[in-house]
Formats: C-alpha cells, structure tokens, sequence
C-alpha cells in the first residue's frame, strides 16, 4: 500500500471527525466541558423475565412528579409490546402487553428528574380513607403492646413515629417486635411494619420506594421511608431514624407494600435500577434540541443508550486513548514494556485501586509470581501446565493480599480482585522469559516501563476533562486512529535511541 492511499485514508477519517465533531458543538450546542448549574438525574428500570411461549401482561409502578423533585421525559422501550398507562390508587402504574412471546425479554423504563428544594417538605392532600392495619392473633396482641407503650410516651404524632421506629431497629428476640418482624429484617419489612403499626394506632400512614440519587449506580437498591398524615398532608419520615424529613436525593417510585412488577405469562421476573448523573444543563438541553432536529443522529448516539450501557462506554472509550499514547511512547519515545497492550488492561485496574495501590498490588503480586515461576522451571513442567499452576498461584496470592489488607484496614486492597488475572499471569511468564535470555536487567527495565507507561495511561483516561470530550464527541476517536494509522508509518530514530547513537554522530565528526 503506497503512502499516498495511507494519507488519503487518514485524512478522510479526520475530516468525517471534525465535521461531525463541529456540526455538535455549532449547531446543536454539545458542550465541551463537563459544568452546569442544574443537576440532573437520569434514573432507569430494567425489567427481565422468561415468556412461556402465549400472551404476556407485565404491570409495573413508574413514579410520578412532585414540587420537590420533578420528572420529565419519561421514556419506554417495549419493542413488540403494546403499554397503557394509569393511575392505581395514588401511584401510576405501566402496562405491558404482547400477544405471543417466548424466551428472554427485556423492558426499559427511563426517566429524568431535577432537584429543586433540599429536602422533601409536607404535600398538601385530601384526608385518606382509613384503612386496617391487619394484624390478627397474637400479632394483634403485640401489636397493642407495643401501640400501648409508646403512646404512654409519645406527646404528639411525630414522636410517636420516632418511638415505633426505634422499637423497631431496635427489635431483640423473644418481644413483641421480635414476633412482628420474623426473620425478615429488611429496611422495607421495618417501613411496612412501622406503617401497620401506626394505622393500627389510627394515624394514617403510608410506605413510600425508591431510589437514592446520591451516586451513580449501574445496580441501584431501593430506599424505603415513612409518609405520616399530618394536619392536611402527607409528611415524610426516615424509617431509618424516625426523623422527621428526608433529603430531596430520594426519588420516589412507588407507595404501599406491593412489589414494583407483577406479570403473568412470564417466569424469572427481575428488575435492576440503575441512577446517572446527568452531565449539566447544557448537554441535557442540546439533547433534547438534537431529539427534535436531528431524530436520526440521536437514534445512533451514546446518549440514547441505556444508563448501564452507557456506563461501560463511559470507561471503554478511554482505552483507545491509552493505546494511542503507549503507541506514541513504545514507537516513538523507544520505552519497552512486557506484551502489546498489557500497560492499558493493567491502567484500567488502576481506576478502581487508586495510582499508588496499584502499583503497589501489581508489583507484589508479580514479585510474587515471578518467584513462584523460577522453581516451577526447576520442576520441568510443560507449558500448559505451568501457565495453569501460574494462574492458580496469581488468584490464591490476590486473596491473600485482600485479607491482609482488610485486616489492616486498607480497604483499598480488597479491589485487588479486578486486575486482570490471565494477564498478569503471562507478564510473569514474559518476564521469565526475558530474564532467561537476556539478562536480568532486560527485564527489569522492560518491567519499570511497563508500569511507567501504566501510570501514564492512567493518568490520561482518569482524566475527567478527556473522559466528557470522547464520552460526549465519540467522533473524536476517529482521529486518534488517523494518527495512530500515520504512525505506523513512522521508522525514524526513537527518542531513546538518540543517547545510543550519540557515540556515532560525536565520531563522523
């Protein structure tokens, strides 16, 4: 292939980059930092479920909006499936429905809400219709004694709440409480328990679900908290502490003690929610200014991915950038490093072990295998075997290491388990191999440079700035392999050589 074909193609991924890259940013006002003044979350459920081969009717609460935490853009993707929307009680609920399924399906529910207020205040309402708090048998029992008790203590509503659930937490076996709760000790099991008891006192009370907007989850859990009728509306308890308020990182899903789906023709019914923080008000409005004019680009956008999605291509799309720059320092710079693209596999363990505890933990554990690898030579082993044995010592010294660590209170070591095992299985064999015929400081050096070139790909796809640009301009990368393509090409001195030759060009003088 000429030089020419080779800068053509270059040039022409570069300019279908740029074009693209400044047609968002022009026109559609994607901006180029990652700063805003509203925040915004995105939250999303994901339903799964095996169809039994006929109809399919899938119901399932989507929340509503409130002065405190407003939702918009609520968005579906049902495929085949049909879905109406209605209002149950005081939730709204979305019904999915399809004529003929089998195997595996999938259900997306989506939607945006903005933080107004610091935290949840009253929400004025009509009184609620009483309802029976259900308790039977010896249940009503200790229900009357534990209602007894705290009234005698209570002095008005709100304490009242705060005594039930401190009895609550604080439940032993063997009392009332104890017979109440069961086995089932779980935040929602108390908030329920806390809402019988409380209507069972006749004080009108409701169990609030949903997620906490505090950090992003790929697998968010539910929170769960206490709404009391107090005069003229609904206030908000934490059946956590029986403090009266909660904080407006709360986004409520549903209310009562149903669970969030229910279907029937499906089996292996699940639901995963999944919170994001939005980038800022800029990139959220140029969104939905591209929806609008540009419904084709947007079809073929990240952004249009589902959350959990999104948040692998978050990570994923720094890795060529870190491939360019090893690149750059093996082609061009002249560093040696231990195989092709091992010092980017081990820069991205690093963002979960931090810079200094992972080379740390890496250089530990390659001391370690390194040692283990010279007397298994003793042993003549074939390679397979041997590779094996390797892989086996690698996982039982990172479990040795996360103990230590833990046990020592560095919890940093327990995210030891996410450095590439197989890799770092060969980069001991490599440097084995090294050592044998080339010395021991061949490869020690090629070691060191593959943790420097480690270090600085970390440093270059942790950075935030670099992690908006090619999250939110993807096109971007089209570049980086126009670059990476003319490099290629590059058979000129490296950097490192220069000392090498220095001695020849002082001579020819």
């Amino acid at each position: 292939m000429s030089n020419k074909h080779l800068y053509v193609l270059a040039g022409v991924l570069s300019l279908i980059g740029i074009v693209i890259f400044l047609y968002k940013t022009l026109v559609l006002n994607f901006p180029l930092v990652a700063t805003g003044t509203v925040e915004v979350w995105n939250a999303e459920a994901t339903i799964t479920f095996e169809a039994r081969r006929g109809p399919v009717k899938v119901d399932f609460f989507i929340p509503g909006s409130s002065e405190e935490l407003p939702t918009y853009e609520q968005t579906f993707v049902t495929r085949n499936y049909g879905f109406v929307t209605h209002t149950v009680g005081v939730n709204r609920r979305a019904r999915f429905t399809v004529n003929n399924a089998s195997g595996r399906q999938a259900l997306f529910f989506r939607t945006k809400a903005r933080r107004l207020k610091p935290e949840f205040s009253m929400t004025k309402a009509p009184p609620p219709q009483r309802r029976a708090s259900g308790f039977i048998g010896s249940e009503l029992q200790a229900a009357n004694s534990i209602i007894e008790a705290v009234t005698a203590q209570a002095a008005d509503t709100e304490t009242l709440v705060g005594l039930i659930v401190k009895r609550l937490r604080s439940a032993g076996p063997g009392r009332e409480t104890g017979l109440l709760l069961g086995g089932r000790r779980t935040d929602k099991r108390i908030a329920t328990l806390a809402v019988r008891l409380l209507r069972h006192a006749k004080v009108p009370a409701r169990v609030v679900n949903g997620v906490s907007l505090r950090e992003e989850r790929r697998s968010a859990p539910l929170v769960h908290w206490i709404e009391v009728y107090i005069n003229d509306g609904w206030v908000p308890f934490n059946a956590e502490t029986g403090a009266r308020g909660i904080s407006s990182d709360r986004l409520p899903w549903w209310r009562g003690p149903e669970s969030s789906v229910k279907a029937t023709g499906a089996s292996n019914l699940r639901v995963n929610f999944a919170v994001k923080r939005d980038f800022d008000l800029a990139l959220r409005s140029a969104v939905q200014q591209a929806r609008r004019s540009s419904a084709k680009l947007m079809d073929f956008s990240i952004l249009s991915l589902p959350l959990q999605t999104q948040q692998v291509y978050k990570i994923l799309l720094m890795v060529p950038l870190g491939i360019f720059f090893l690149v750059v320092l093996r082609n061009v710079v002249g560093m040696k490093a231990f195989g092709t693209f091992m010092p980017v596999l081990i820069a991205m363990a690093f963002r979960e072990t931090q810079l200094m505890w992972g080379v740390i933990l890496f250089t530990l554990i390659v001391s370690i295998g390194l040692m283990v690898r010279f007397y298994l030579e003793h042993l003549k082993l074939l390679l397979v075997p041997r590779l094996a044995v390797l892989v086996m010592v690698v996982v039982i010294t990172m479990m040795i290491l996360s103990l230590l660590t833990h046990n020592l209170g560095l919890d940093r070591g327990l995210s030891i388990s996410l450095f590439p095992i197989v890799i770092m299985t060969m980069t001991i064999e490599r440097m084995t191999i090294v050592w044998d015929e080339r010395g021991a400081g061949e490869a020690l050096k090629q070691a060191i440079g593959s943790l420097i070139i480690a270090t600085i790909a970390y440093i270059i796809m942790s950075n935030p700035y670099l992690e908006h640009i090619f999250f939110v301009f993807p096109e971007l990368l089209l570049l980086v392999v126009a670059v990476t393509l003319l490099l290629g090409r590059y058979k000129g001195f490296r950097l490192m050589e220069l000392t090498r030759f220095k001695v020849l060009a002082t001579r020819s003088r």
